[in-house]
């Protein structure tokens, strides 16, 4: 199969407006104080590489949680790992379709302040990828996820941040 830059980067279009759509919709739960969404953070990579640093600010407050999605080609190279400040992230999803594969990732307690997200891969992707990282306060992390092919339309992912 080939494939070009130009069809990578439209379904990695559509797999980070899936993303986008789950953090503006996704179904939270606060503790002891509101949720509180912090910045959202988002890139389209070439790959060529099997680092990527980029800053994040987690927002400060009780009860913090760091949620990043990456969605790759894994041709060519596989995430092996993310990370926040030096913490390694848990991983909570995997999803495949079409060839290509979108990871979660969650941080319970992610330090407050701006500090380097990277992401590691196996060996250097052969063709692009994106990523996006939401901070949250008052909340203790994932709950459940669902989702329903996410690569036909209409999409549908939930993922649910809870006490």
């Amino acid at each position: 199969m080939i494939r070009t830059m130009k069809n990578t980067n439209k379904i990695f279009s559509n797999m980070l407006m899936v993303t986008l759509f789950i953090m503006g919709f996704a179904f939270l739960s606060s503790v002891n104080a509101a949720l509180v969404k912090g910045s959202a953070y988002s890139g389209s990579e070439a790959g060529g590489s099997t680092s990527y640093t980029v800053s994040v600010n987690q927002p400060s407050g009780s009860d913090r949680f760091l949620m990043v999605v990456v969605a790759h080609d894994p041709v060519g190279g596989d995430v092996n790992g993310v990370t926040f400040n030096g913490d390694a992230m848990t991983l909570k999803t995997t999803l495949s379709a079409a060839g290509f594969v979108e990871r979660s990732y969650g941080l319970v307690n992610a330090d407050a302040g701006t500090y380097n997200l990277v992401i590691s891969f196996s060996s250097a992707p052969t063709y692009g990828w994106a990523w996006l990282a939401q901070g949250f306060t008052g909340s203790t992390g994932f709950g459940n996820t669902t989702a329903n092919n996410y690569v036909n339309s209409p999409h549908s992912k939930t993922i649910t941040v809870s006490e």
